[in-house]
């Protein structure tokens, strides 16, 4: 395997036979060579040859050895070993050595994330965290992919743009102010881990008057890629709805006591102040008619 801790090792063996290696030394006239599928050069026992899948080496001692490297996808290193004695004749033999690929990267697990109308300029974020396998991961972006959106919802359909970028916007169509945005950064690809942050640019629409009602966008899809694997991780945020708020104020200043009374036959009326808020979902045309009041 490809991450294997340790080279992979053997044994061959050789015989010249009659025809013996008359300096001891596999050179001429009796020689032994090495040659790797794919490659022409001939070596010399002892040589370090980079297979594009690891190191192999040959030893004259009668070992050979194989040091593996990343690869995209399963790769054969197939190696020959082959005997010339004193005159001329040859002998050769080949073994096949499989380079496998190694562990995916890992799921990562579902972050949830909220964010409130009545504080539309916060946002919030966590932490998206792969474990990655044996190759080195090359990327980490939103795909695009969202899944459904339960709770309190009544706006239109949202568009999402910035797929396959570290940046994904969601714009309610026919609303344009009405977005969420989501921005990965700090990404670290040797430990697969990056910040995952959302932020409203305007309230959205909810299909009750219940107070505090919220709605969850769920499954937006985060995938990372290794060249060979792919992992995901889905990010759920939750939207919650503000509310309107409405005080009246007593005559008297200091609200003693709680409650105002006024005699039948005062000479002034009684008077005071109240206050409102629509929060988040403002009176759009400013008059207290619909669709605020």
């Amino acid at each position: 395997v490809e991450d294997a801790p340790t080279p992979l090792s053997g044994t061959w063996t050789s015989d010249y036979g009659a025809d013996t290696d008359a300096n001891d030394d596999a050179t001429a006239p009796a020689t032994i060579k090495v040659t790797v599928a794919g490659d022409a050069t001939l070596y010399d026992l002892g040589d370090p040859i980079d297979t594009g899948a690891g190191e192999l080496t040959v030893s004259s001692g009668g070992t050979w050895s194989f040091d593996p490297v990343s690869v995209d996808q399963p790769k054969d290193v197939v190696f020959t070993v082959t005997i010339t004695d004193a005159d001329g004749d040859v002998r050769s033999d080949t073994h096949t050595i499989s380079v496998l690929d190694g562990d995916p990267p890992e799921d990562a697990d579902d972050v949830n994330l909220k964010v409130y109308e009545s504080q539309i300029t916060d946002s919030d974020n966590d932490t998206i965290d792969f474990t990655p396998g044996s190759d080195t991961l090359d990327s980490m972006v939103f795909t695009g992919n969202v899944g459904t959106i339960t709770g309190d919802y009544a706006d239109a359909s949202i568009n999402w743009t910035g797929d396959g970028t570290t940046t994904l916007c969601g714009t309610v169509v026919g609303e344009p102010g009405a977005s969420i945005t989501l921005t990965l950064t700090g990404i670290n690809l040797a430990t697969g881990d990056a910040t995952v942050t959302v932020s409203m640019s305007d309230e959205f629409k909810h299909s009750t008057g219940a107070n505090n009602n919220e709605f969850t966008i769920n499954d937006i899809e985060v995938e990372v890629d290794d060249g060979d694997d792919t992992a995901t991780g889905m990010v759920n945020v939750t939207v919650v709805d503000d509310v309107p708020e409405v005080s009246i104020l007593p005559a008297v200043a200091d609200a003693t006591p709680a409650t105002d009374s006024i005699v039948e036959d005062a000479t002034s009326p009684l008077s005071g102040t109240w206050t409102s808020d629509y929060g988040a979902d403002t009176d759009a045309n400013g008059d207290a008619t619909a669709p605020a009041t």
